[in-house]
């Protein structure tokens, strides 16, 4: 059976993705490994559904467009810098999502909903919306990286607003140096 590796996400505009990959470049200077996120794989993930059977696709899309018919254009802003899982142990770098988060998670909920009604399982995890920026590597030097993190939280982060307009069905190929991400099918809000 053939299957695609798939998710669920909203993907980000052009000049956000250079306002984090100047994060990055910022952050590289630290004395932490790192394995950053490319910029243009950066994206707000609604549901991971993982390698899927091709045969399912229609019934996705079917699904997400009838979600979409209920849910309208959206404000977020992408603010304050966290580690997952914990502080003084760093292994996910990310940038926190404020703006509409109540529609945020209502159309997470919606899309759990939908996808479980034709197979998938629900994610056992809260949703806790962020953009990654990368993964510690090694988190022994990473207490001039957390120092810095700290600094620009106090200073105050702010990417701005963007216009969410839309959620996409994306496919993930794993290649040896990263994931190769690319749109199946766009599903625009009403």
């Amino acid at each position: 059976m053939p299957e695609m590796r798939l998710f669920i996400a909203i993907n980000l505009p052009s000049a956000l993705k250079m306002k984090l990959k100047e994060l990055q470049q910022q952050l590289a200077g630290c004395n932490c490994w790192v394995k950053w996120v490319k910029p243009e794989n950066f994206h707000l993930t609604i549901k991971f559904l993982g390698e899927t059977d091709i045969k399912k696709i229609l019934a996705i899309n079917s699904r997400l467009q009838k979600i979409c018919q209920n849910v309208g254009t959206f404000q977020l802003k992408f603010t304050k810098l966290g580690t997952f899982p914990k502080a003084n142990l760093p292994k996910v770098l990310w940038v926190g999502v404020e703006g509409n988060i109540d529609v945020l998670r209502n159309l997470n909920q919606q899309v759990e909903e939908e996808m479980q009604s034709i197979g998938f399982s629900r994610d056992k995890r809260r949703f806790s919306p962020h953009l990654t920026l990368g993964r510690v590597k090694n988190s022994h030097n990473c207490h001039e990286l957390l120092e810095k993190l700290s600094v620009l939280n106090k200073e105050g982060i702010n990417f701005g607003t963007v216009e969410v307009k839309s959620m996409e069905l994306m496919r993930s190929v794993l290649k040896k140096d990263g994931p190769v991400y690319s749109v199946v099918e766009q599903f625009r809000f009403m």
